[in-house]
């Protein structure tokens, strides 16, 4: 029998779950025969049989000389774990009734940030999720299969793209572009609420918000991209 899982729900390890066991199905035994039973030192058997007698799965008996130790009935384990059920429920319903309260402050807090950085695929691809939520999105770069870009990061940048007004780079001129540098796998997408530089060689990734510096780059991007489409 193995009730690991439960007694782990009640924030008791399996050492607790061991002993209360081998108690059910040996009946009363001293903590040498526990030992025996369990594989646990007799030293962690005196320290774990007082929680478990506090909490009313194990009684002592005292016989002659010797203390012996037995499980009390199943009923006991039901009655905790209830009990445990009631406080996460009253738990639960507490952050329920909380649940707009927490989540304007989140969203408050989340929409405060100027800056914020991305390092590694995984979190690359998390802001392409958030890119994927804006609109009227410009983008200007140059995006290149290399054998330095995952295929399926570079997929998932090449789809993204697509939902932009590109200007690609590499078709414009040194003097249209003002001297911006031609970097493989760099780019930049911009509406009138973010900023996302990106270098997937470098697999990282920068997300502004900061409404002056925005409304200037777009501006220039639609200038780029109204030049290349001429």
């Amino acid at each position: 029998m193995n009730l690991n899982d439960v007694f782990n729900n009640l924030n008791l390890g399996s050492e607790y779950s061991k002993i209360y066991t081998c108690l059910l199905e040996e009946g009363m035994l001293r903590v040498i025969d526990i030992a025996k039973h369990t594989d646990l030192p007799r030293t962690s058997c005196y320290e774990y049989l007082p929680t478990l007698m506090k909490l009313g799965l194990v009684e002592e008996r005292q016989v002659g000389k010797s203390r012996f130790f037995k499980a009390t009935s199943p009923d006991h384990l039901i009655q905790l774990v209830y009990k445990k059920k009631n406080e996460v429920n009253y738990i639960l319903s507490s952050l329920e009734s909380k649940y707009s309260e927490l989540t304007a402050i989140f969203n408050k807090n989340e929409s405060a940030f100027k800056v914020k950085f991305f390092n590694g695929e995984r979190e690359l691809k998390e802001l392409f999720k958030i890119i994927q939520r804006e609109n009227e999105l410009y983008a200007i770069g140059v995006l290149k299969e290399s054998s330095k870009v995952k295929d399926g990061l570079f997929n998932d940048a090449k789809k993204l793209i697509e939902r932009t007004n590109f200007v690609n780079l590499e078709k414009m001129s040194d003097s249209s572009t003002d001297g911006l540098k031609l970097e493989p796998n760099f780019f930049r997408i911009v509406n009138s609420k973010i900023i996302v530089l990106v270098n997937l060689e470098k697999n990282s990734g920068i997300l502004i918000k900061e409404e002056g510096f925005v409304s200037n780059e777009l501006l220039i991007v639609k200038k780029l991209w109204a030049l290349l489409n001429n």
